[in-house]
């Protein structure tokens, strides 16, 4: 009987470094928002950088910043590269050449966070959400990928992901789980299998550590807090409109704006920016045919 392969080693990344490192490359880069990288241009692209990554040696980081010749600095490619270089500085101080991730060439413990999840069945009919997960460094950075999980699974996954058992009459619960929502903002651990690709991206394990449970739970204790910080808010996280890209306790990807409903005909209800004709609450539901 043959032995599965041992899983590699988890080595851990600090994620709030290379989101702060993230942070300043973008700011670095969107500063040439617009710029057509070559010759020229070029050098001015590495002497913006290079302040930023002074461990890195001089040859890898300007054959990483190479690749983009011949581009123009747009916000979509500013995104994709300072998540690249702030995910994978370890590679460019070992000598390492980044490049755009196209094939997993080994097993690969790879950081994620949950940043959006929509109700939908899964193909056999069991409720659930499809998750958006983003990757926050190593090899496959910055991929984005989906993952259906039911409601059972999301359950069985949220004490990977930091929270506790539920409350009983002996023992208080300080993260109780409620729902799948929960998980959105959160971080994990995804095993990305030899041989993914950016076609056919996946992980196939979840894993929690202790230092995301602590991010984690940073981010439960912000919920926690009402009224909330970012809007005086004393509503449940799972029901604002807010999203993370103006709240990092939001449980949704992009803020809601106001809009009209094709389905229920209601006028000034909450829209995924996404979705602009249906409300969220709509969107949350099968729809029905019209035959």
């Amino acid at each position: 009987m043959s032995q599965s392969a041992p899983l590699p080693q988890l080595i851990g990344y600090d994620l709030r470094k290379i989101e702060q490192l993230r942070g300043d490359l973008k700011d670095r880069l969107l500063a040439d928002c617009g710029l057509e990288i070559h010759g020229r241009t070029f050098t001015r692209l590495y002497d913006d950088l290079r302040p930023l990554l002074p461990d890195c040696p001089v040859g890898a980081l300007r054959d990483t910043l190479r690749t983009m010749v011949g581009t123009v600095l747009m916000p979509p490619l500013v995104e994709e590269w300072a998540y690249r270089i702030a995910g994978n500085t370890h590679r460019l101080i070992m000598g390492e050449v980044l490049v755009p991730w196209v094939r997993q060439v080994a097993d690969e413990w790879v950081p994620f966070q949950f940043t959006d999840a929509r109700p939908r069945e899964a193909k056999n009919g069991e409720p659930g959400f499809v998750f958006e997960c983003s990757a926050q460094a190593g090899g496959p950075c910055p991929i984005r990928l989906e993952r259906h999980c039911s409601h059972r699974l999301c359950r069985f996954l949220s004490r990977e992901l930091g929270f506790t058992r539920p409350p009983s009459t002996h023992r208080p619960s300080p993260y109780p789980f409620h729902e799948a929502r929960e998980l959105v903002g959160l971080y994990f651990y995804g095993l990305v299998p030899k041989g993914a690709t950016r076609e056919k991206p996946e992980f196939t394990k979840i894993r929690g550590t202790t230092a995301t449970h602590t991010l984690n739970r940073a981010v439960l204790d912000l919920r926690k807090k009402k009224p909330c910080k970012t809007a005086g808010y004393s509503h449940a996280c799972v029901r604002c409109t807010i999203g993370l890209d103006r709240c990092p306790a939001a449980t949704h990807a992009r803020s809601y704006a106001a809009g009209s409903c094709r389905r229920c005909r209601r006028e000034h209800v909450p829209v995924d920016p996404r979705t602009p004709d249906v409300c969220v609450n709509c969107a949350a539901k099968p729809e029905r045919s019209s035959s």
